[in-house]
């Protein structure tokens, strides 16, 4: 057990580990699932890509925090080391405010409009991006930059930011101001790392590890304002607590004072640039359940040390323990969809208030050339096709059920029949009518009518407004207003526009 006790080994054997159980989950689905729901939980998203970017995060830092012990490269850094810490948090500023700065000077030109979309829809390459200031992509198009600056290709699996580098004023400048901001913060940290890697733990080459990744990824996809920020800034605060405020030395008092860092850097981007942050209860709970885990984890390694507890300590680990399996049944219902997906189930069965019969599925990512016939028949496997609308790359259906399946089961068996080059996904849906108002902005002067119909996908114009280079579409539909952009996207496309629309809510 020598070996372990040293956490230049304890790093090489975790490392060896994440390869190990990465290769596996890529033939063996559960566990990539598993991985993909646990990434999602943190990090948000749905693409492979996020998960092998934070594997690959995390095996490298292990592995190059192994040999910067190896080589003692703390004794020629460790005189720098708080200088590194304060450029890195710097930096990361500077990303977080540059994202919010772009979105809001765009978002100025279209008031009051807070969700953005547009698409690049051509026969060899599809993509699309939507935007909002609390899940921010106008940074995501550092990652065209750099396939473009490299001269990589990733193909269409991946997001990849095109269709905003190609759309938003400056947006070059933007993606090279990102870019180099995301790989000095990097270096910046990896010898910040390397400075302190003589006095790190394993615990705390963890926190560092998950909370710097999160940090650069909501730089780049999400923005300041993204909720599941909140459990970035408390594993980062908890690091920080931990390595520099000595004076606390019980773990509740650390966790707490690492909660009140990362609410007060909440509110302090709140005054900063004036939004409110909206209820996310599974956000909220991942924090709480982290806090708990933390605190309970540590005392009861006291506790089996020392085979007793104080009693005034009792009642506080009780209300914690309450927390945690509180927060971790709230948490289970989430994660249970993030990993099995939602199950069809016919809504008006169920009391939902004005619920068509069955259930909705909205599906992008289809092959254009797909006939509406040959979908209806893979479809038809889930229950009976009540209704059925393809446009181009998107489809909605409204199925009532007569086998039990889950939207990412379907979505599974439609990437395996159909292979399609890009991305596809599949999403179930109450289909509950609502009224909604979507705006198209044309590059210029358009009338409507020859791009978009008076029914497509889910939904059913009642009325249009032209207004020369601009359309306000009342529309009835099922799904939300991020499929409903992009249904309209890809209507505009489909019927034959050369130019670059936007559309908004």
């Amino acid at each position: 057990m020598a070996f372990f006790e040293k956490t230049e080994n304890k790093l090489l054997v975790f490392a060896a580990v994440l390869v190990c159980t990465f290769i596996c989950a890529f033939y063996f689905e559960p566990l990539l699932s598993l991985l993909h729901a646990l990434n999602r939980a943190i990090y948000s998203g749905y693409s492979t890509g996020k998960l092998i970017a934070s594997f690959a995060w995390f095996t490298l830092f292990a592995l190059l925090s192994a040999i910067a012990l190896k080589l003692r490269l703390s004794a020629k850094l460790y005189k720098v080391e708080k200088i590194l810490l304060a450029l890195f948090i710097a930096l990361v500023a500077l990303g977080f405010f540059l994202g919010a700065f772009q979105f809001q000077s765009f978002a100025s030109n279209y008031k009051p409009r807070w969700l953005f979309a547009t698409i690049v829809y051509e026969p060899s390459y599809k993509n699309w991006e939507a935007s909002k200031f609390y899940h921010n992509h106008f940074p995501k198009a550092t990652l065209y930059f750099a396939e473009q600056l490299f001269g990589i290709d990733f193909g269409q699996k991946f997001d990849n930011g095109r269709p905003w580098f190609e759309f938003l004023p400056l947006a070059k400048e933007y993606a090279t101001a990102y870019f180099i901001i995301a790989v000095l913060a990097i270096l910046l940290f990896l010898a910040y790392i390397f400075s302190i890697a003589n006095k790190l733990s394993f615990f705390d080459f963890i926190l560092a590890s998950a909370s710097s990744l999160g940090l650069i990824v909501y730089m780049l996809d999400g923005g300041i304002a993204a909720v599941p920020m909140s459990s970035v800034l408390f594993l980062f605060s908890l690091f920080l607590v931990r390595r520099y405020l000595t004076f606390c030395k019980e773990h509740l008092c650390k966790a707490a004072i690492a909660l009140t860092f990362a609410l007060s850097a909440n509110l302090l981007s709140i005054a900063i640039f004036n939004y409110y942050i909206p209820a996310n209860a599974f956000q909220i709970m991942v924090v709480l359940f982290m806090f708990a885990a933390y605190v309970l984890f540590f005392e009861a390694k006291k506790f089996f040390a020392k085979q007793s507890i104080a009693m005034r300590n009792a009642l506080v680990l009780f209300i914690l323990l309450c927390v945690l399996l509180y927060s971790l049944w709230v948490i289970r219902g989430t994660l249970e969809v993030y990993l099995f997906g939602k199950f069809l189930v016919d809504y008006s069965e169920l009391g939902y208030a004005n619920a068509m019969p069955g259930a909705g599925l909205f599906i992008y990512g289809l092959p254009a050339e797909l006939s509406k016939e040959t979908l209806a028949k893979e479809l038809q496997k889930y229950g009976e096709i009540l209704e059925l609308e393809k446009t181009g790359w998107t489809a909605f259906a409204r199925i009532k059920p007569a086998v039990r399946v889950t939207d990412k089961q379907i979505t599974a068996e439609l990437r395996k029949k159909f292979k399609p080059n890009t991305y596809l996904y599949v999403q179930e849906l109450a289909p509950i009518p609502t009224y909604e108002a979507v705006y198209v902005y044309w590059p210029e002067p358009t009338d409507s009518r020859k791009y978009l119909r008076d029914r497509f996908n889910d939904i059913e114009v009642i009325k249009r407004i032209d207004k020369g280079k601009e359309t306000v579409l009342i529309m009835r539909a099922y799904t939300g207003p991020v499929w409903q952009l992009l249904s309209v996207l890809t209507e505009i496309k489909e019927n034959g526009y050369k130019g670059k629309p936007l559309v908004a809510k």
